[in-house]
């Protein structure tokens, strides 16, 4: 099947299945984080931490002190760097 594109139709374009479940995925991804940050949230990406340096702070700090993960753990850290900046 092949349309024509015009003003109001796209043109048939075939992708695959894992295609389509990663824009799926992507989307949901994308409108969950508009939906926090219309609550106030912010997505925040941390980049080129050494791995071994991550897997240390897992294991020694988010593994033991924060359950729900590495969002809790780092905001407890801020919150803990401000109050020690503002004494």
């Amino acid at each position: 099947m092949n349309v024509k594109p015009d003003v109001e139709t796209m043109p048939y374009i075939r992708v695959s299945r894992e295609t389509l479940e990663i824009v799926d995925a992507l989307a949901k991804l994308v409108l969950e984080l508009f939906e926090r940050y219309e609550q106030g949230f912010e997505f925040m990406l941390v980049r080129d931490i050494p791995a071994e340096l991550l897997k240390e702070f897992d294991e020694k700090i988010v593994k033991p002190f924060y359950p729900s993960g590495h969002s809790e753990a780092v905001q407890d850290l801020m919150r803990k760097t401000i109050r020690e900046q503002q004494e």
